[in-house]
């Protein structure tokens, strides 16, 4: 399970993290984490459907994909509830 953070601030949970970096083919290309700029997570959302995972992506801080992804971290936990 990851923590997915804004700053210090948690702002959700993931099962898996896709670690990404923006290709010239103008998309996000998965990679090794130690290759990213950036990663996906889903996050629950509140849609018209009700609430729903979407795919989110984050810069990771330092890094740079697009340019309008917000930045954030994804922080490994072997703790379990």
């Amino acid at each position: 399970m990851y923590t997915i953070k804004q700053g210090e601030t948690a702002i959700g949970t993931a099962e898996d993290v896709v670690f990404v970096y923006y290709g010239e083919n103008d998309a996000y290309q998965e990679c090794e984490s130690a290759s990213a700029d950036g990663f996906c997570v889903k996050l629950p959302k509140e849609t018209e459907m009700g609430t729903e995972l979407i795919d989110t992506v984050f810069q990771l801080p330092g890094h740079k994909l697009r340019g309008d992804e917000p930045f954030g971290d994804a922080e490994y936990s072997t703790a379990k509830n």
